[in-house]
C-alpha cells in the first residue's frame, strides 16, 4: 500500500491490518530468515465495507391497509457484500427479535398462511454477508385492513363446487379459490337508489326509484347485469365469480342449501329463506327485507344466499363449461358467452 512497517515473528504468526475505506489493496509481503535471504509475497484482495442495512421496500414503514396475503420485500445487498443470506424475522410483538419466519438470498418473503385483519406486525432483517460478517435493519412495521364495513372475508383455499342435482353443474369438484371479500347483504332498493342519483347512470333493467314508502330495504330487483356490474365499480367492488358466490353460499364445504343438507319443515322454514319453490307456500307478500332470515344464514352469516332475489355473478353461462373443468383448477368462468349467470334463487 502506501506504506511499509516491520515486525517480528515467527512461523505461523498472523498479522491484521485496518482499512478505513473500501475498495482494493495490494497487500505486499518481505519475509528475511536468520541467513538474511529474503522473500516477496504480494497479493491483490478486495476490501469491502460492513453490509448496509437493509431497508423496506415494500411495505414501507408504516403503512396501513396492508392486504392480509403478503410478500415482503426489501433492498437488495450491493457490492462486494451480495450474495448475502437475510434472516427474516416477524412477529406481531414491537421487538422481533426471536421469531425468524424464512432465510432470503432474493430480498423478498411471501408469508405462507393468511394474516389477521387489522393487525399491527413488525418485522425486521438480519443479512449475513458470504464473509460472516452481519448487519441487522431497523424494526418496521405495518397494519393489515380491516374488513370492508358489511362484508366477510373467505380465506383462500379448495371449495366444493358443482352440484349432483343440476347437469349444467356436473361434475362435482374441489377446487382452489384465492382470498376474496363478499357483501352480508344483498344490495336494496336504497342502496341502488342512491348510486343512481349520485352518478346520473341510465339503469337499462326498469328499475324504478319510486318503490313504495318503507320498501327501500328489500333487495334491487329489474336489474340487468350491465347495471349490477356498474353499481359494484361505483362502490369500488366487482361482481364475484360463480365459483367464488358458490363457495360463499356453501362456506366452502358440502351442504346442499347455505344452512346444511336439511330441509326446515314447513312451519318453520321462513325464518331460514324467502323461497316459495321449497318452502310450499308464500314466506310473505314477494320480496322481503334483505337479511330478515338470519337462520338461514352461511357459517360466514352471509344472508339470503337461497330464496328473496337471484343474484348476479360475474361468468358468462355455458351449460358444459364444468366438466370441462379440470378437479383443482382455479376456476374463472368461460371467457365468453351469450348470456350471465344468476344463482341463488328468489322467493318465487
Amino acid at each position: 500500500g502506501d506504506g511499509a512497517f516491520e515486525m517480528a515473528g515467527a512461523a505461523g504468526d498472523s498479522i491484521v491490518v485496518s482499512y478505513p475505506e473500501a475498495g482494493e489493496e495490494v497487500i505486499a509481503l518481505r519475509v528475511t530468515d536468520e541467513d538474511g535471504r529474503a522473500a516477496i509475497f504480494a497479493r491483490r484482495i478486495r476490501i469491502c465495507q460492513l453490509p448496509a442495512p437493509p431497508a423496506p421496500v415494500w411495505p414501507p414503514h408504516g403503512t396501513t391497509g396492508v392486504p392480509v396475503r403478503i410478500t415482503l420485500r426489501w433492498s437488495e445487498a450491493e457490492g462486494c457484500a451480495a450474495p448475502a443470506l437475510d434472516d427474516i424475522l416477524f412477529d406481531r410483538i414491537a421487538n422481533p427479535v426471536i421469531v425468524r419466519v424464512a432465510r432470503s438470498r432474493i430480498a423478498a418473503y411471501q408469508h405462507a398462511t393468511i394474516l389477521d385483519h387489522n393487525r399491527t406486525y413488525f418485522w425486521r432483517i438480519v443479512r449475513r454477508e458470504a464473509g460472516g460478517r452481519t448487519v441487522t435493519s431497523e424494526i418496521y412495521s405495518f397494519r393489515t385492513r380491516a374488513v370492508p364495513q358489511g362484508m366477510v372475508y373467505l380465506s383462500p383455499g379448495n371449495a366444493y363446487i358443482g352440484s349432483p342435482f343440476a347437469p349444467d353443474e356436473q361434475p362435482v369438484h374441489f377446487a382452489y379459490l384465492d382470498g376474496f371479500y363478499i357483501d352480508k347483504l344483498e344490495v336494496t332498493r336504497d342502496e341502488f337508489a342512491e348510486f343512481l342519483m349520485a352518478t346520473a347512470y341510465a339503469p337499462l333493467g326498469g328499475f324504478r326509484t319510486d318503490f313504495p314508502a318503507g320498501e327501500g330495504d328489500r333487495p334491487a330487483t329489474s336489474v340487468t347485469w350491465g347495471d349490477a356490474a356498474a353499481y359494484a365499480a361505483w362502490r369500488g367492488k366487482r361482481l364475484p365469480t360463480e365459483a367464488e358466490w358458490e363457495a360463499a353460499a356453501r362456506n366452502r364445504h358440502t351442504p346442499r342449501y347455505p344452512w346444511g343438507n336439511a330441509v326446515p319443515l314447513p312451519r318453520v322454514f321462513c325464518e331460514y329463506a324467502n323461497w316459495t319453490a321449497i318452502s310450499g307456500a308464500p314466506c310473505g307478500e314477494g320480496l322481503a327485507a334483505v337479511g330478515s332470515h338470519p337462520r338461514g344464514n352461511t357459517p360466514a352469516d352471509v344472508s339470503d344466499m337461497a330464496g328473496n332475489a337471484a343474484e348476479w355473478v360475474a361468468d358468462w353461462y355455458d351449460p358444459a363449461f364444468y366438466a370441462r373443468l379440470e378437479a383443482g383448477v382455479l376456476p374463472s368462468g368461460p371467457a365468453t358467452g351469450e348470456m350471465k349467470v344468476a344463482r341463488g334463487g328468489s322467493w318465487r
